[in-house]
């Protein structure tokens, strides 16, 4: 059995040249939507606090099953976004499973493997975007089953 983990997590993110830069100011991008921010004196992404994944792996005899977690924390929508998105405030988290099976045969000269990425088919939160979500954090792609066969000569 093997554990796998990782991520991400912001504790600060200030950008200098915001608002009340002729006084030494500072913009703070951590955890917002910052791609239409007017306030922010560069271009910026989306900045969530939290990006994390995790893994689980079992092998047993000629099986192997692997399933992960990804996990993107909720952000906020500044009020200083330029657009008619004002019934927007908050960018809701995003919670991800993918799976993995294969079985070797044949005295492991074949290899049958099937996946699904994104298995329960979540669906990217709603974003102040003309795509309707955050496309520099979160994937429009719904759930995608793969099938598969390797034989090695």
């Amino acid at each position: 059995m093997q554990f796998s983990y990782g991520g991400t997590y912001m504790t600060q993110y200030d950008v200098a040249g915001g608002i009340g830069a002729l006084a030494g100011g500072t913009y703070d991008a951590l955890g917002k939507f910052n791609t239409r921010s007017s306030v922010s004196p560069i271009v910026l992404r989306s900045l969530p606090e939290l990006q994390l994944f995790l893994g689980l792996g079992i092998d047993i005899d000629i099986h192997r099953m692997n399933m992960y977690l990804r996990h993107i924390s909720e952000y906020d929508v500044p009020d200083t976004i330029t657009a008619g998105y004002t019934f927007i405030d908050k960018i809701d988290s995003m919670n991800t499973i993918d799976f993995n099976y294969s079985v070797n045969l044949a005295d492991d000269r074949v290899t049958l493997n099937i996946s699904a990425h994104n298995l329960l088919d979540e669906k990217p939160p709603l974003a102040p975007s003309e795509l309707g979500y955050d496309a520099y954090t979160h994937s429009p792609v719904g759930r995608v089953l793969k099938a598969g066969i390797q034989y090695r000569f």
